[in-house]
């Protein structure tokens, strides 16, 4: 019995620390659009002001093109040692 609450309270403070450890918060970031990829399964977007490349996993088309200003919502992530953002939301932006 004794062993079983240890194993539990173990347990709770391994997932606690995961919590706290993963990147859950989400990032705001705005500029002009310098490049548009489509891919199979994912489109990358290069940001004038930015050196990270954001990606949204989608295989579609976009109302976004090369020159807009848009205003994107994401987390970070890496892929094969390259920081890149995944798009949770984007907007454009008029002025």
């Amino acid at each position: 019995m004794k062993t079983e609450k240890t194993l539990l309270l173990i347990s709770i403070i391994l997932i606690l620390t995961l919590l706290f450890i993963s990147p859950t918060q989400s990032l705001k970031f705005q500029g002009k659009v310098v490049a548009i990829k489509y891919r199979e399964k994912t489109i990358e977007i290069k940001l004038d002001n930015h050196e990270e490349n954001f990606t949204i996993i989608d295989d579609g088309t976009m109302a976004i093109r090369e020159g807009n200003l848009i205003l994107i919502e994401g987390k970070t992530d890496k892929y094969k040692n390259h920081n890149q953002i995944i798009i949770e939301s984007i907007s454009r932006i008029t002025i």
